[in-house]
């Protein structure tokens, strides 16, 4: 490496770590990833969910009042997270289902369930609503309905359900993952293991996208600026090549080395932030817990970089 080489690795690399750009980018990054993993846990400290109310029609006469009584989750401020109407129906169902859905329109109701008469046999209930994306909210529905049909199957066969409840719920057992390393195991689930690929992966081909492009702009940049001949005549093609591949490299080894060290602390201290937060998910927290951002595995990001 002669000194022409090194003044172009030199330039390179200081005209753009000097850049706006490249210091707003640099520091956005950490917060950009910060945001994918939390923003929809900070969504949901700042817009609290309120009480929401369905209507429950029951057909069948012998599910809707346990169903209204095992509803009984709160929310952070004590309310109860679901209000369930029970309807009677002394009008055709067509015309009340009618009705409810006027009532849901004018966000009146929130929806409403409708349990039919041979629910033992079909295992069905229709769950009608404003917006049926809330997964979470359909399975508590669909968790609370199947272990009351589930414990009417079996009293029905002359099962006694509480106790047959009790042994099933003595026997499951929960799998523990551990990953065997050089240093012994270390408690880690499938969970935990794709949201740091995932975002180790996503960080990756971002750099990776921009600094090809960096590199591309920076080997063209004399030639549309009409001085080639110029730069030409005073260092040879090769070395000028190597010089830009190697100050841009070096530049997006910068970067990678900061954001690395910044993903290291968000790793390490996100959990009392969240804590703080009022996220206290033990769900959320164990899956936390075991992601490993380690040393090791920020060299290797290095060396695929590279």
């Amino acid at each position: 490496m002669n000194k022409k080489m090194t003044a172009v690795i030199r330039r390179e690399y200081i005209t753009r770590a000097k850049t706006k750009g490249f210091i707003i980018g640099t520091l956005l990054f950490p917060l950009i990833v910060g945001l994918i993993l939390g923003g929809v846990f900070i969504f949901m400290v700042l817009f609290k969910p309120s009480t929401k109310t369905y209507a429950l029609v029951d057909q069948s006469g012998v599910i809707g009042q346990t169903f209204q009584n095992m509803l009984d989750d709160t929310l952070s401020n004590g309310e109860p997270k679901h209000r369930m109407i029970l309807t009677e129906m002394r009008i055709p169902l067509d015309s009340l289902l009618a009705n409810l859905q006027n009532q849901v329109r004018d966000k009146k109701l929130d929806g409403y369930l409708v349990i039919p008469p041979d629910i033992l046999e079909t295992r069905e209930v229709i769950y009608s609503a404003r917006n049926v994306s809330d997964f979470e909210e359909q399975g508590d529905f669909s968790g609370v309905l199947s272990y009351i049909v589930g414990n009417l199957r079996l009293e029905n066969q002359g099962l006694p359900a509480d106790r047959i409840r009790q042994e099933m719920s003595r026997s499951r057992v929960r799998l523990i993952s551990r990953q065997i390393t050089d240093k012994g195991e270390i408690e880690k689930n499938a969970a935990s293991s794709f949201i740091l690929a995932y975002i180790l992966t996503y960080m990756m081909l971002l750099l990776m996208m921009g600094y090809g492009q960096t590199l591309m702009r920076s080997v063209v940049e004399e030639k549309t600026q009409r001085i080639t001949e110029t730069i030409i005549a005073s260092i040879r093609p090769r070395d000028l090549l190597l010089g830009k591949m190697i100050g841009i490299s070096a530049l997006g080894l910068t970067q990678l080395f900061v954001v690395g060290v910044i993903m290291m602390l968000l790793v390490q201290f996100i959990q009392p932030v969240l804590v703080n937060l009022g996220l206290q998910s033990p769900g959320l927290m164990a899956v936390i817990k075991q992601i490993h951002f380690t040393v090791p595995l920020f060299g290797f990001m290095i060396v695929f970089f590279l």
